[in-house]
């Protein structure tokens, strides 16, 4: 689906559409901002908590993937005050988490920030992502099941 982004008083009084769809959908849901006439995915981002299983979004991960030429796929845990989770902790997660999905051309990457917004969308930028998959479990924010594609203006920089 495609979102034009609610901001402001409109988001926080009415919520974003795709917000709502992401909460109340049962599978996978794909996010496009800012869509491009033509589409080259070079560097994709994967943020998430590397909590719980992601089989079937894996699979729908590497099979998207698997159209374009071997982009670069970082993983991001962002670390922050209200939910600190020491390095010794979330290096091993996300071991084991890029050998359960056989993942061996990623990169494992930990970011401290105050939230996790302004963390994933950080380090997106300063890798000029062209895509951002946030693998999430199920309750709110990053927290729900969510597949969010962000497509990045500056990538002609």
């Amino acid at each position: 689906m495609a979102s034009r982004g609610a901001s402001g008083l409109k988001e926080a009084l009415l919520g974003s559409n795709a917000e709502d769809i992401i909460q109340q959908a049962i599978l996978p849901v794909l996010v496009l901002k800012n869509v491009p006439n033509h589409l080259d995915l070079k560097t994709v981002v994967f943020a998430s908590d590397f909590h719980d299983h992601y089989d079937n979004s894996i699979d729908f991960l590497k099979t998207l993937l698997g159209g374009f030429r071997q982009p670069a796929v970082h993983l991001l845990f962002v670390n922050t005050l209200s939910r600190f989770v020491p390095t010794h902790e979330i290096r091993p997660r996300m071991e084991a988490f890029t050998a359960r999905y056989a993942l061996d051309r990623c990169t494992i990457n930990h970011q401290d920030e105050f939230d996790v917004e302004t963390g994933v969308l950080g380090f997106a930028e300063a890798k000029k992502a062209d895509l951002i998959v946030l693998g999430t479990h199920g309750r709110e924010g990053l927290s729900r099941l969510a597949w969010v594609g962000r497509w990045c203006h500056h990538r002609k920089a």
